[in-house]
């Protein structure tokens, strides 16, 4: 009975009408829709030296990888030297480490050995992201589903915002052309204002112009203020005469200085 339960657990994977079973070990964590983290694999010892060929010291190289269970026919029976082979316990959610150290330390010697290279041999794939063995995740149809997802949504957030400064130019765009038409027609209405006042301002001097020379035909048809711009100008002749004759006589009576 527990050679055939031993064989049935080590096999791992059962057919039954086509399709495959997968046993696994029942743990209090254990939900139908994960798998456990937990599998059986052969571990490879290739050039490993023929005297270390014994369950005493390959279950202590092994005990890096997993849980040492068993030994391989060959392995066993020292018929194959080139290469060990033990059936262990796997962690999935572990990383698989390719090399181990080898070596003895001694207290008068420093410290002697080899690194050992490791093989895996039916080690399934576990994805870390949905929990499920037969991919990684890398291979995670689930977790790729889910990043297409928020590449969709970053797009989408991208393309509203893309929009929303569009509308926010086009407002500005709006604005600023209502305001550059009402500057314009400021603009225009002082001009014209500008426009208005200088042509009153024209109109006022020519007016003023046309009255001052309304004023110098009529002074100069008038008989009466010729008559009095004569004598004004002949009053003003006659004064002019008596101040030069009154400068002369002072002149004369200052006496000239000695020298």
């Amino acid at each position: 009975m527990k050679m055939t339960l031993k064989k049935t657990w080590y096999r791992r994977v059962i057919e039954i009408d086509g399709l495959q079973m997968w046993l696994q070990k029942w743990s209090p964590d254990f939900k139908p829709e994960e798998d456990l983290p937990t599998a059986l694999a052969w571990v490879l010892l290739p050039g490993l030296p023929f005297h270390l060929h014994t369950w005493q010291y390959l279950k202590q190289i092994v005990s890096h990888v997993g849980i040492p269970l068993t030994l391989d026919v060959a392995t066993a029976n020292k018929t194959r030297p080139s290469m060990a082979k033990v059936r262990v316990e796997m962690d999935l959610r572990k990383p698989q480490i390719d090399q181990v150290w080898i070596g003895m330390e001694y207290e008068d010697s420093p410290l002697k050995g080899f690194y050992q290279n490791i093989e895996y041999e039916g080690a399934p794939k576990y994805c870390k992201h949905c929990k499920n063995l037969g991919h990684n995740v890398l291979e995670c149809r689930v977790l790729e589903r889910m990043n297409q997802k928020k590449e969709q949504e970053k797009i989408v957030k991208a393309k509203d915002r893309v929009e929303e400064i569009g509308t926010i130019l086009d407002g500005n765009k709006k604005n600023t052309q209502i305001m550059n038409g009402e500057n314009d027609k400021k603009k225009k209405k002082g001009d014209n204002d500008k426009q208005h006042d200088k042509k009153d301002i024209n109109k006022e001097n020519d007016e003023a112009q046309q009255q001052t020379g309304q004023k110098k035909e009529t002074i100069g048809t008038d008989p009466k203020t010729q008559m009095i711009e004569k004598e004004k100008d002949q009053e003003g002749t006659t004064k002019r005469r008596f101040k030069n004759k009154a400068k002369k006589k002072t002149e004369k009576k200052i006496p000239k200085k000695e020298e």
